[in-house]
């Protein structure tokens, strides 16, 4: 008979996924996107029942009921939709409370669902979702605490901006700028010359410098040919001088014959702004003399980085020295000020202990396991200890804590304020499973690399003897490929993915499972193109890793695996927009992929 579940409705809204900035091509995972809008399937699409041959097969209960509890009691299979779809679409809540023990929100338990541009927080469709999913009797999964994207970025960088000081708190602060002050060999980073031939090269180092020891520098002028820049000396910096800067030039100079040259502004060396900077000339004798000079910078000398010294303008040959050089800006806050490094890590803290205490009270104990830390890791780069360092770099976008947080306090802290405030609001501490997810683990083109780096960082976080991690969640958004030996290649990377996981001691949770297909050449098939064989690829794949982590992951270990889209993609989703990597079709017809999963869940776990 056909295998076909009831429905009350036609339509299902696919939550997006958790991908990160680096996914491999293999594995599309991309960013969280917005709830899909109704969509009443593709009539034509592959793997129908008719299409997968289906007719006649074994007809296959709901997936949980291959679970034997007796023998399997903390093992819990669960879904992931949207809140509104559980709560409101009867069929996908049919799918939900008639096959899994929990189910994950898409959107709903995520930071900028919840907080806003003002820091102010709306959890009620989180508290309507927990009393919903406890009537129901399904457990809820929390997805997630802490991420870098689904971020309210313009509340959390209106946190970090400058702070308002009163008159009493104005302050100046003085800082060195040439890095060779003492005009060694070692760093030439600040000096040029054109020694009349129009090349910008370093001046040369002579000896003794001013006091009679050390070093100075030497620039040999030629005689004028056109211009008083025909020979010059550049002093440059990193610092770019904004109008109304303070600033002053102390030197130690001379000459081979008395001189006097002009001294002008550029915005890097060669590109000359304004005409006087510093007095705007200097005068050289035969014997060392010491120049200083302290002054604002002028509105035409905004954007200066460079001092230039036109040596031509005392027309003959000449020999300048240089020794001593000092350049030094000072900047007076007085309205406000820019927060300390320090300020900024203790702002997201409380940030931080706002957003985990808000959602902690919302959830009152219900939600047990959560997603503590979601894609930390970086899928390339090296930490200094050979594995994969976290993510990093804030943009308009994504909002990495850690940038500010750091590596260690952004996860830690996380775990920290998670268990004292489950604590807090009902729950059993006892019960708590906090878990650390990424994906790639499964990647077969780094070795796994980001699987080990990701246990190895654990191993790192935990070494304050305080934080326990409880777990570790691998996505797996994956796809079968009919190339035989790319096949293979991907099926030996989820093996060993497997080994490295169970050897980390830590509980395991596959948490967003599905599988797509891509042809002989790596080109993704859409569902509409699938046949009965591409169909049972996929079946197979999936009874594959479910296989392979029963057998790999010691059962003490087995937390649970959870399916990301239930049913195939609609062609205009944001998540693998129109791939068959659903257990049901768009119609809600079971496909052999469920077939699959429920013998493999049969297999393992009866």
């Amino acid at each position: 008979m056909k295998k076909t579940l009831v429905i009350l409705a036609g339509f299902m809204m696919l939550m997006a996924s958790c991908g990160g900035d680096d996914i491999n091509p293999q594995t599309p995972p991309a960013p969280d996107k917005p709830e899909q809008e109704e969509n009443n399937g593709n009539e034509n699409q592959g793997g129908n029942e008719n299409e997968s041959g289906n007719e006649g097969t074994v007809t296959y209960g709901t997936l949980k009921s291959y679970i034997d509890r007796s023998k399997h009691p903390d093992f819990q299979l669960g879904v992931a939709m949207g809140a509104w779809e559980f709560m409101s679409n009867q069929s996908m809540r049919a799918i939900a409370i008639d096959n899994f023990d929990n189910m994950t929100p898409g959107n709903e338990m995520k930071y900028n669902t919840v907080v806003r541009d003002n820091g102010s927080m709306d959890f009620s469709t989180v508290k309507t979702l927990i009393d919903n999913a406890r009537k129901a009797g399904i457990n809820v999964y929390g997805h997630t605490l802490a991420w870098h994207s689904q971020q309210n970025v313009t509340y959390l960088n209106s946190l970090l901006g400058d702070i308002e000081l009163d008159d009493s708190e104005a302050k100046e602060e003085t800082k060195e700028l040439v890095s060779n002050s003492a005009c060694g060999p070692e760093d030439m980073t600040c000096f040029l010359m054109n020694a009349g031939d129009g090349k910008f090269v370093s001046p040369l180092v002579v000896e003794p410098g001013a006091d009679g020891t050390g070093h100075a520098l030497m620039v040999p002028a030629k005689d004028k040919v056109k211009d008083d820049w025909d020979n010059q000396f550049f002093l440059s910096v990193s610092h770019t001088f904004r109008k109304g800067e303070a600033y002053s030039l102390r030197m130690k100079i001379k000459a081979a014959k008395a001189a006097t040259v002009d001294i002008q502004a550029h915005s890097k060396a060669g590109n000359y702004i304004h005409y006087d900077i510093a007095g705007g000339k200097m005068s050289f004798t035969t014997e060392w003399t010491e120049f200083y000079f302290e002054g604002v910078i002028p509105d035409e000398a905004d954007g200066m980085t460079c001092i230039a010294w036109n040596l031509s303008k005392f027309p003959e040959a000449n020999d300048y020295y240089f020794d001593d050089i000092q350049l030094t800006v000072t900047t007076k806050y007085s309205g406000s000020r820019p927060q300390t490094a320090e300020e900024k890590r203790d702002t997201l803290i409380y940030a931080m202990d706002k957003w985990i205490k808000g959602m902690m009270e919302a959830c009152g104990g219900y939600v047990t396991a959560w997603d503590v830390v979601n894609e930390a890791i970086a899928g390339n780069g090296n930490d200094g200890s050979g594995n994969y360092p976290l993510q990093h770099g804030s943009n308009g976008q994504n909002f990495f804590w850690q940038d500010y947080m750091g590596d260690e306090l952004y996860v830690r802290k996380a775990v920290e304020l998670a268990r004292k405030y489950f604590a807090e609001n009902g729950g059993d501490p006892d019960k708590l499973k906090l878990f650390v997810n990424d994906y790639n683990l499964e990647g077969d083109w780094d070795g796994n690399k980001k699987c080990t780096s990701l246990v190895n960082w654990i191993k790192k976080w935990e070494s304050d003897n305080v934080t326990k991690i409880d777990g570790i969640g691998t996505q797996m958004h994956v796809s079968c490929s009919m190339n035989k030996s790319t096949q293979a290649s991907r099926e030996a990377a989820v093996e060993n993915m497997f080994r490295i996981l169970a050897a980390s001691g830590k509980l395991i949770k596959i948490t967003e499972l599905d599988v797509g297909i891509t042809d002989a050449a790596g080109n993704t098939i859409m569902t509409k193109n699938t046949t009965k064989i591409h169909q049972q690829a996929i079946a197979d794949y999936y009874k594959f890793i479910i296989n392979k982590y029963f057998e790999i992951i010691p059962k003490a270990q087995q937390f649970g695996i959870t399916i990301w889209s239930p049913t195939d993609s609609p062609a205009d989703s944001f998540w693998r927009a129109g791939e068959p990597i659903g257990l049901w079709d768009q119609h809600y017809t079971r496909k052999p992929a469920y077939d699959a999963v429920a013998e493999a869940l049969k297999a393992n776990l009866q």
